[in-house]
């Protein structure tokens, strides 16, 4: 079972589809991973990939889904 640390805290914990759709660090890690190298940079709200698209993130959602779109 997959298990996320930060400082030294376990803070999050679980199977890899309930962690990804939990968002949080550990499917943060996954996209930027396996993402194909298209994100140029993260922020709390959202994502910028190398072509220019922005995937911004609902406000205080806790998930990191959200719509892409072009910056």
């Amino acid at each position: 079972m997959p298990r996320v640390f930060d400082r030294g805290q376990i803070v999050q914990s679980g199977d890899h589809q309930t962690l990804l759709a939990q968002g949080g660090a550990y499917a943060r890690l996954h996209r930027e991973q396996f993402g194909g190298g298209e994100i140029e940079t993260t922020c709390a709200d959202g994502v910028v990939y190398k072509d220019g698209r922005c995937r911004l993130f609902p406000a205080g959602s806790g998930t990191r889904s959200g719509s892409d779109s072009r910056a």
